[in-house]
Formats: C-alpha cells, sequence, structure tokens
C-alpha cells in the first residue's frame, strides 16, 4: 500500500451480495383472487428476504474500519 491509497477491504459474504428476486410474472389472463392474494404474497416475501440482505450488507460495511 502506498501513502494516499485505502486500506483493501475484506469482500462481503456472499449470502448478503444476492441479488433480489424479480416480481412474479403474471399470467396473460385474468386472475382469481386466491392467485392474486398468492403471487402478492410470494412478491412481499422476497422483498423482505431482499430488505433484510441490505440491511445486513449496509451493518456490515458500517462495522468496517
Amino acid at each position: 500500500m502506498t501513502f494516499g491509497e485505502a486500506p483493501a477491504r475484506p469482500a462481503p459474504p456472499p449470502s448478503m451480495t444476492q441479488p433480489c428476486s424479480a416480481p412474479q410474472r403474471l399470467p396473460a389472463r385474468g386472475l382469481t383472487q386466491s392467485e392474486v392474494e398468492k403471487l402478492w404474497g410470494r412478491d412481499r416475501g422476497a422483498l423482505r428476504a431482499c430488505s433484510g440482505r441490505h440491511g445486513a450488507l449496509a451493518g456490515w460495511v458500517g462495522q468496517l474500519p
């Protein structure tokens, strides 16, 4: 390392850098209420998981020197 260079940082754990899931694909037809609720629930679950990963990554980065 030379003067002025930032120290090398370790790579974050792979579990924190997984891409977020894409929204559920909708069929090209009308959906029943049950189908809408099921797809919506899957999307909400994926958003919660993604938010948790991003929060963990932000916390991990914040703990680095």
